[in-house]
């Protein structure tokens, strides 16, 4: 809903500066996926319905009221099911930005609204969780906090900032601090992290996806948001020749089967309570065609006059793949069947063609060549956000 004229409000990001949790006698988390998904339909209608451009004075969007107890740390009283999906929000999110390659912007969602990492400190400080559900039973499949807890880690493989220079022979990779920039992703100090080395010439991982170098301990490779890259990082076994110019990528500390179809009954990997899988798949798939506009699919295996229908492979030219979004991608079988020849089109007319033929009928915006759909022409009706009109407006943009 539209943010209310009352002074004193918080925003989602003030309200975790300190680490909330919920009291014990507070039940589990109840929303399904169609509860969860209008809240997020409900806040990309407000970003399309509302100037995204105008700084400390943009129109934000009121979540609602959210009752705390504040007597022994912060405890939601009543706000859990939104907290825990925008939680979700956040992860997907998170993951959409570095897919996309903004991860700068990412680390920022994830310092400030999923789980915070200090390593610049004199003693050691466990990650600490923004927002964290009851672990009731404890560390058990039904458990709200238990299924909610992987989206916190690092699910997609993530661009250190860090680039190799030319070595041979080690047991550690050689950075080039010219070619790096400052390190673009914190981690853990006590994790011994996993990395891949990708090859922005080719679009492949150097020695393909299972040629992972895990790390050891030592000081070098700790990883803290915009310090210094290290000179070295120390891995556990010997490295035969790298080249120069490799970039860095962490590998995700999680366990996610390659289409997952896992349930609670069937649970194969740390994502198997399907409705979250299935949110944060939903929202994050939208996020990357928000920022990119497209997404870019190859025919398998070409086409041909004689065939009547292709598989399709989602282009992924970059380390950390794109969602293939359901609402956009060909159900199994994965393809797309001609029922017709595609008429060969004229030349798309300029925005200022386009314009004029509007012109001719301004009233209705339609003639003989044009016709605005009366959602996008009056998003508003009776003071109120047509049904679905952003699409319109998102496909249009």
């Amino acid at each position: 809903m539209a943010h209310p004229s009352t002074s004193g409000l918080e925003t989602f990001e003030e309200l975790l500066k300190s680490s909330i949790s919920l009291p014990k006698y507070q039940r589990d988390f109840a929303w399904d996926i169609e509860k969860m998904k209008q809240l997020w339909d409900d806040l990309r209608a407000h970003l399309f319905a509302h100037s995204q451009t105008l700084g400390n004075s943009l129109e934000k969007y009121y979540l609602g009221a959210a009752v705390t107890d504040d007597s022994k740390g912060i405890k939601v009283v009543d706000g859990q099911q939104r907290f825990t999906t925008m939680t979700l929000i956040s992860c997907a999110l998170r993951d959409a930005l570095i897919a996309t390659e903004n991860v700068k912007d990412a680390h920022d969602i994830q310092q400030k609204l999923i789980c915070s990492i200090s390593n610049n400190t004199s003693e050691y400080v466990p990650p600490k969780n923004k927002f964290t559900l009851l672990d009731n039973p404890e560390g058990h499949h039904l458990s709200s906090e238990y299924r909610l807890s992987p989206y916190r880690d690092r699910i997609v493989e993530t661009p250190t900032g860090m680039i190799t220079s030319e070595f041979s022979d080690s047991k550690f990779i050689s950075i080039d601090n010219d070619l790096s920039s400052k390190i673009l992703w914190s981690v853990d100090e006590k994790e011994r992290w996993d990395f891949l080395l990708w090859d922005s010439r080719t679009k492949e991982f150097f020695g393909g996806r299972e040629n992972v170098f895990q790390t050891t301990k030592n000081e070098n490779n700790i990883l803290s948001f915009n310090s210094n890259p290290p000179n070295k990082i120390f891995v556990d076994r010997k490295v035969d020749v790298i080249p120069q110019g490799l970039k860095i990528i962490l590998v995700n500390n999680v366990n996610w089967c390659p289409n997952c179809k896992c349930t609670v009954k069937k649970r194969d990997c740390d994502f198997f309570a399907k409705d979250n899988r299935n949110f944060y798949l939903y929202v994050r798939a939208d996020i990357e065609q928000l920022i990119l506009s497209e997404k870019k699919y190859s025919p398998t295996k070409g086409i041909a006059n004689n065939h009547f229908s292709t598989s399709l492979n989602l282009v992924q030219d970059t380390p950390t793949k794109l969602v293939e979004s359901a609402s956009q991608f060909p159900k199994n079988p994965k393809e797309i069947i001609f029922y017709e020849d595609v008429p060969d089109m004229e030349p798309w007319p300029s925005d200022g063609e386009i314009w004029g033929m509007i012109k001719e009928f301004p009233k209705s915006s339609e003639n003989r060549h044009v016709e605005l759909k009366a959602s996008l022409r009056y998003p508003f009706y009776n003071g109120k956000i047509r049904k679905k009109c952003h699409l319109m407006i998102q496909s249009c943009m």
